[in-house]
């Protein structure tokens, strides 16, 4: 029996899709500091007054990264994992995503590593880290492995949909309308077929209006120029 789209699943992963790397990507974790700590707080007054110092620490890198200093508040929250290692995995995704948007690859795959250790989809998440450092080529080889490996038709067209996702933020827009044809290609039913074809022209308006904007003399993306004018017709 065919499996369809689960409606939860699917929602699930368009947002991810959107976001990456990519974000949903990669599943951050919010943390409310105040109420976070004293959670942590222990009767031991050695205890007490380290949680007190990650209360402390915890504003911070809030502050810092409400205020866009993504790279101060990656190393204030990873201070905090120092200082209580049991938040460690709950800091990690955190920690991944500023790491990569700071443009530190050594940290954001650290720190990643930890992160695969529990997420449900490892593979898909380190791809996703990847973009978001604008390791294109190694996101897309991680993603083409699962591709290959897919057990069902619709881990194929997810894994599809993030390998067109890589290509489109790399501007290679023909390989990635290739992987949203080849996304509806791999439905094995008409809701995995109405989810592909809706996915695909997504992306064919999105390209057509790239090249839309494109300023007169400015070269095109890959395939930009056929995209327009196939919408054009």
């Amino acid at each position: 029996m065919l499996i369809g789209f689960r409606e939860g699943e699917m929602r699930r992963f368009e947002r991810f899709a959107g976001s990456v790397m990519a974000g949903v990507a990669l599943g951050m974790v919010v943390l409310a500091s105040a109420g976070w700590a004293q959670e942590q707080a222990s009767s031991a007054p050695g205890e007490a007054e380290t949680t007190n110092a990650v209360a402390r620490l915890m504003r911070q890198a809030e502050i810092l990264e409400q205020s866009g200093q993504t790279l101060k508040a990656a190393q204030t929250y990873e201070k905090i994992a120092k200082a209580q290692p049991s938040t460690r995995r709950v800091l990690a995704n955190r920690l991944t995503r500023l790491y990569a948007e700071a443009g530190v690859t050594n940290k954001a795959l650290q720190w990643a590593a930890v992160v695969t250790q529990v997420h449900p989809d490892a593979q898909a998440f380190l791809a996703g880290v990847h973009t978001l450092l604008k390791n294109y080529d190694e996101a897309a080889k991680i993603v083409r492995g699962e591709i290959e490996a897919a057990p069902s038709s619709q881990r194929r067209m997810l894994m599809l949909w993030q390998l067109g996702e890589i290509y489109e933020k790399q501007g290679k827009l023909e390989d990635g309308e290739r992987a949203f044809q080849d996304a509806l290609a791999a439905a094995a039913n008409e809701t995995e077929r109405d989810a592909a074809r809706k996915r695909l022209e997504k992306f064919q308006e999105s390209r057509t209006e790239r090249a839309r904007r494109a300023p007169p003399g400015a070269a095109a993306p890959s395939g930009a120029t056929n995209a327009a004018a196939a919408g054009a017709k």
